[in-house]
């Protein structure tokens, strides 16, 4: 079994860093300096960090007043480095109706597993700085040397974000934003997506590490650019998400045969974005398929794995029959984490599942979910509905799993109400000075996409920071039938806390 291991690291487009060497002189002066703080007699090293011993805490949300537009506490848990934040280019509309949920997942019935509330721990996390990076086509390298806790205790923290889907009207806002940016300073790509994401960024960079999936194919710009029904996203696109730090993308999903009709695009985007400092789940050959995804962060190894239960179009062009989609089937998924629980601290497991605009589970992800908790899995990421569906602790045996269903939209020019409304899901892997291994702080951070009435100015905000001003100027205001009547933000609100009370969720 082949198993790739990325060491989890800082992303740029601009190169690796570089180092320079003392001084003769300056090297003399602080040995001088060292050795004199010796025969002085140095601090003591802190204290050690310990985590009290007890159950995870259940997934919280934060939702601030009606006009705050200040930052959520829910985020309070991450740590202060800034060496993750996105950092600046080089130089400075579609609508998807309901799908039906087709899978070829044959799961049979598994025991009901219980889902309890969880005691809630101290919600304070070490500070650990980031390392730089050094950005490699195919994998990320650079050791990670996060500075060291006073204990044997290791930690990181991560953070996921739902579909980021580039409709129409989002590619057509990012073309013109590139044009302004060029008039201001000589930006030379087509398309300037990074605004859009500018007021979660500084989040995204926070994380430890970070998860998207990306939901369109980036089969080459020579096949046309598109939105629904067949995507196809320009390479900037991606590169604006390496800028805003995300660690690792998702391929799987219903979208990502839209291009093998007319071109290898499943094997293109594959291609396209293990270019990039990425670490590409979903999209596998069949040589590779079950070779492990696992990145070493903080000295902790977590594998990912990732499966979609549908398709929109579902013929593999024959220019790449050497390309597999990662169906659900039981046998794979054992066969799979069996061999990730073998090789890594952590399991994650990505999930494109349910039925699309739906907030109430499907009996496809229930059974699933109940799987993959039998088979070990510590996280599992949801995304497809385009809303947002619950999260819980499910419990099989000793095994226990924190199963956020679906995190909703990330970018989307949709214009139901529902459908602008995601969450980050945010939480910490722990290693304890004991060996044992929990997941803790499990929260979600609500966000919002905003657009104008003639679908531009995309942006997406924390829904903290939204005002009534904002709703009041959305786009879909103008949708009266489909978001049936105009909405406040109050009943933006109220989508997020029918899933995610402010209180400790109990299901």
């Amino acid at each position: 079994m082949n198993v790739r291991r990325y060491h989890g690291s800082r992303k740029t487009l601009s190169g690796t860093s570089e180092y320079y060497l003392f001084r003769r002189f300056g090297a003399l002066l602080l040995a001088l300096i060292l050795s004199a703080a010796v025969l002085a007699g140095c601090a003591a090293a802190p204290d050690p960090f310990v985590v009290s011993s007890g159950t995870p805490e259940a997934p919280t949300a934060d939702y601030g007043d009606e006009t705050s537009g200040s930052a959520p506490t829910a985020v309070s848990n991450v740590p202060e480095s800034t060496s993750k934040e996105p950092t600046p280019p080089s130089t400075p509309s579609g609508i998807s109706p309901s799908e039906t949920e087709r899978t070829s997942a044959s799961v049979p019935p598994s025991e009901t597993a219980d889902v309890t509330p969880s005691e809630t721990l101290p919600s304070e996390s070490p500070t650990t700085p980031v390392p730089s990076v050094t950005a490699d086509p195919t994998t990320v390298s650079a050791t990670s040397a996060s500075s060291e806790t006073p204990s044997s205790l290791k930690r990181v923290s991560f953070l996921a974000a739902g579909d980021n889907i580039i409709h129409e009207a989002v590619f057509t806002d990012a073309a013109a934003l590139a044009s302004a940016q060029a008039a201001t300073d000589g930006y030379e790509e087509k398309y300037y997506f990074d605004p859009m994401y500018e007021n979660v960024g500084s989040l995204i960079g926070k994380a430890d590490l970070s998860f998207v999936n990306m939901e369109c194919p980036i089969a080459g710009e020579e096949y046309g650019i598109s939105g629904y029904p067949r995507f196809n996203a320009p390479l900037e696109a991606a590169e604006t998400l390496v800028r805003l730090g995300f660690d690792i993308v998702n391929v799987a999903n219903n979208h990502m045969l839209d291009m093998d009709d007319r071109a290898a695009g499943y094997r293109n985007t594959v291609n396209t974005l293990k270019k990039l400092p990425l670490t590409v789940v979903g999209g596998y050959t069949k040589n590779d398929y079950d070779d492990l995804r696992i990145i070493e962060k903080n000295g902790v190894k977590i594998a990912f794995l990732s499966y979609t239960t549908s398709l929109n179009c579902e013929q593999i062009n024959p220019a790449s029959p050497e390309m597999i989609v990662p169906y659900p089937a039981e046998s794979d998924i054992r066969r799979q984490t069996k061999k990730a629980r073998e090789n890594a601290d952590f399991v994650v497991v990505s999930m494109h599942w349910g039925i699309e605009n739906e907030t109430e589970l499907s009996g496809t992800q229930t059974s699933l979910a109940r799987l993959l908790c039998e088979c070990g899995v510590d996280v599992i990421l949801g995304h497809h509905s385009h809303t947002v569906q619950k999260a819980q602790w499910i419990t099989s045996g000793d095994n226990r799993t924190l199963c956020y269903y679906s995190l909703g939209n990330f970018i989307s020019t949709q214009h139901p109400i529902k459908n602008l409304v995601g969450i980050f899901a945010s939480f910490d892997f722990v290693i304890g000075e004991n060996g044992e291994r929990t997941v803790e702080n499990a929260k979600a951070i609500p966000h919002m996409t905003w657009y104008s009435t003639a679908r531009d100015g995309v942006k997406i905000y924390l829904l903290n920071e939204v005002t009534p001003e904002l709703i009041a100027s959305h786009g879909s205001q103008l949708r009266v039938e489909e978001n049936k009547g105009v909405f406040t933000l109050a009943d933006v609100k109220a989508i997020c806390e029918a899933q995610f009370p402010k209180e400790e969720i109990t299901v």
